[in-house]
This record gives C-alpha cells, structure tokens and sequence, in this order.
C-alpha cells in the first residue's frame, strides 16, 4: 500500500494522498533537479499528463530540492503538473517510500495500491502506467460520416453477385481530434496528419 502524505506545492496548495484517490489514481514522481535521467525522463511524464491528466488522474512531481530550483526545473522541462517539495533536509516522503534512486514514479489506485513502480527510465514502464490508465479514462465513441453523407457505420450492403472488399483501418493517435461527429473522411485524414503512432487494416469480403 502507498503511504499517505500531505505536502505543499510550488503555488503554496497542500496535496493529500488520500484526497487525491477519492477522485481517481494518483501518479507520483520523485526527482532530484541534478539526476541526468530525471532530466531525460520528465518530459515523458509530461506527456502522460497531458494525456491524461485531469478527468480523476492526478499528476504529481515530488521534488528533493528546494522551490527555486524545482521551478528552474519545471520551466526549463516544461512541467505543467503540480510540483510538490518533499523536506530536503530529511525526504519525509522519499523515505516512507522506500526510495533508493531517482527517479521512481508510482501510479497509486484508488485503494492506495500501488499497480505500477518504476525506477529510473523504463519504456515498458511508461508504457504499463498509459494502459492502466487508459482504461478507466476511455472517450466516448463518436462515429462520423460514411460514403452515404450520413453519420454512423450501416454495414456492408453490397448487391447480389460476386465478392465485394471491404477495408476497414485502425489508426491510433496520440491526440484527440477536435471534430464534429459528422466529419467527413477527408477533414478526419487531414486532422490526424502527424499524430498517427500506429495503425492497422482489415479487409473483409461479403457477397449476397
């Protein structure tokens, strides 16, 4: 189980542990301003704040220097997520967490169970930490136009006679696309221009 804790940000905002959950998981990252990895691996925290951030995920940065140094370290990263001060002199928190090296980054659950623990930079890590919070922060599905002019998916109506194709394509993106639900393909393909991480195709045949 996670130890609670309470500590001050940079804007002076005390941050409870145990308020926090009562919203939804907290992910907690410990740094120290002159660790070279902390420095490589904060940017990705970033990321997964803005990603996912808010809407019951918390973010949290847990500093063992002190406020000047730890806003230094913010603005020259570009950290928007709250950044607390743990007690520089003897690392309250730091310690009840058992902490050897830094950076350590905990994703804590709504039961103070701590689902995933990562030391220093590890990809599969990050990766763990994305998908569990993925889960529980899925957007609601919004279907667009199809080759009909009409929104939503009908299904394959192919005439009588031999086998028509069918291609359906998976993208995954890693931003979400500010379109109204009835958007035609070519606004959809033009908007996700840049953001594609991945994508698939399927193509399915149907003949009546």
């Amino acid at each position: 189980m996670a130890p609670g804790f309470s500590l001050k940000a940079l804007d002076n905002k005390e941050y409870s542990l145990t308020a926090l959950m009562e919203n939804g998981p907290v992910v907690a990252a410990f740094f120290k301003i002159s660790c070279p990895v902390c420095q490589f691996t904060f940017p990705f925290v970033e990321r997964l704040y803005k990603r996912y951030g808010g809407d019951g995920v918390s973010f949290l940065g847990i500093s063992q220097d002190d406020a000047r140094a730890t806003a230094n370290f913010a603005k020259e990263y570009g950290l928007t997520f709250p950044m607390l001060i743990d007690d520089e002199n003897d690392y309250v928190v730091s310690n009840a967490y058992g902490l050897t090296n830094v950076p350590t980054i905990f994703l804590i659950d709504t039961d103070g169970t701590v689902k995933v623990s990562s030391m220093g930079f590890d990809k599969k890590n990050f990766e763990s930490i994305a998908a569990n919070l993925a889960q529980g922060n899925l957007p609601e599905l919004t279907q667009g136009r199809n080759g009909r002019g009409v929104q939503g998916f009908l299904g394959p109506g192919a005439p009588a006679g031999p086998f028509h194709h069918y291609v359906f394509e998976l993208f995954a993106l890693d931003a979400r696309l500010n379109l109204p639900a009835d958007a035609p393909r070519a606004d959809i393909m033009t908007a996700m221009n840049g953001h594609v991480i991945g994508k698939a195709a399927l193509t399915g045949r149907f003949h009546r």
